[in-house]
């Protein structure tokens, strides 16, 4: 798959007069006594449909720690969201931020641009032997252990994971900047309809969609960097967002906003459709195919799914069943008691 590089908005941290001590972790980098990771970045996909696309501005949550060989154990990590300097040094490895926040913008380049993260991140200075090993969650949420929480879990979040990378060593002669490779986590399903005339039909040619619902869909709630995957909703209906009484022609359009989920092996949706004739129809449990085998979708592709609704034949020869509704009031009940002994 093509790669497309980033390049990186630094965060501007500006605190005016602050002392070391006042507000650690926003010395300058160049007086601290340590030596910066520097990180690239590409993001699989960028050319598809998905939501990240170039010139979008998006953020990551990275976590870093170390160990004292080219594996990683994230067993290992400690949250820290500050540079604890002391007279521009780290008096202990762990005084070293662990978690930075990258903001950058998207867009296609043929080598890869140096990330800024805010705080910077650094290799270790007391035991320089440590190799420091990275990873990073798009878009930025809150630290559980190892896990990147989202902020928001709505179906509207292209959730990306960049695996794990090893920075190398501190006590290295020279240190090559290391690649962030993000990854799409979920599918992303997107909507068209279209309308099939009938003459003489029942809705006199026209209609418009109500709703579209996903009947089972698992929203990314997490992500887990130790074990590269994300953590899922239970499945769910979920009502695609974006819908609001669109009106269908012969050319089919798109309906609503994307949608990232989790990739299954079935897609099946709930559609109600208003006809011309003002009355509400729901077609149920519509199984999504390709071909004539069940659509299977995959994490990191776009799908497309058209749906196309036939208008209805009117029985002008057949006589309209009407029926009108009442709600009988509650009653009361018999009365129970019990004792609690």
């Amino acid at each position: 798959m093509k790669k497309v590089f980033l390049s990186m908005a630094a965060l501007a941290l500006i605190m005016a007069s602050c002392s070391n001590e006042e507000v650690p972790g926003t010395n300058p980098e160049a007086a601290i006594k340590a030596v910066p990771i520097q990180v690239t970045q590409t993001v699989a996909g960028i050319d598809t449909k998905a939501p990240v696309a170039t010139g979008q501005q998006i953020t990551a949550t990275v976590l870093m720690h170390d160990t004292g060989s080219g594996t990683a154990d994230w067993t290992k990590f400690v949250a820290n969201a500050t540079n604890k300097v002391n007279n521009n040094s780290f008096n202990a490895d762990a005084d070293r931020a662990t978690v930075s926040t990258a903001t950058f913008n998207a867009v296609t380049e043929t080598d890869g641009a140096t990330v800024t993260l805010a705080p910077s991140l650094y290799y270790p200075t007391q035991t320089t032997s440590n190799h420091s090993h990275l990873a990073a969650v798009s878009p930025t949420g809150t630290t559980d252990g190892a896990k990147v929480v989202m902020k928001t879990v709505d179906g509207q979040q292209d959730v990306m994971l960049a695996k794990t990378v090893d920075a190398g060593a501190g006590n290295a002669g020279s240190h090559s900047a290391i690649k962030f490779e993000f990854e799409h986590l979920t599918t992303q399903l997107n909507f068209k309809m279209e309308l099939t005339t009938t003459s003489g039909g029942a809705w006199s040619g026209k209609a418009s969609v109500k709703s579209i619902t996903i009947v089972d869909a698992e929203l990314p709630k997490a992500v887990n960097v130790a074990t590269a995957v994300a953590e899922w909703t239970d499945a769910a209906p979920f009502v695609v967002p974006g819908i609001t009484a669109i009106a269908l022609n012969s050319t089919a359009a798109v309906t609503g906003s994307p949608v990232m989920v989790k990739a299954s092996g079935q897609v099946k949706l709930n559609v109600i459709v208003t006809g011309g004739d003002n009355k509400d129809y729901e077609y149920n449990d519509v199984v999504v195919k390709n071909s004539d085998a069940d659509l299977q979708t995959e994490a990191g592709s776009a799908h497309v799914i058209t749906l196309t609704v036939t208008e209805p034949q009117t029985a002008s020869s057949a006589a309209e069943i009407s029926a009108t509704a009442t709600v009988k009031e509650w009653t009361a009940g018999a009365a129970g008691s019990a004792d609690l002994k």
